[in-house]
């Protein structure tokens, strides 16, 4: 489900990228240095996604594999 103010966007965040695709901005970072998701960077300096990169690589994986991207689990180790 996409949220309503991504349809009036151009340019996602890697923040907003990785919570479009459902996967951790890290994922998001691979991506690019692997030359599957191409990225603009913004005056300011930061990465900016084109939404309609982002839904192609998620209908192109979803072809692909016949799933979703795989979803990233943030885990955190508190000493247990």
């Amino acid at each position: 489900m996409e949220p309503l103010d991504y349809r009036e966007r151009r340019y996602l965040s890697a923040v907003e990228a990785a919570k479009f695709l459902g996967v951790s901005v890290r994922f998001v970072h691979q991506m690019v240095s692997e030359g599957l998701l191409p990225v603009q960077i913004a005056a300011s300096g930061q990465q900016r996604f084109a939404l309609r990169a982002l839904e192609r690589v998620r209908r192109e994986y979803a072809q692909r594999n016949g799933a979703a991207l795989p979803q990233v689990v943030k885990t955190t180790n508190r000493g247990n």
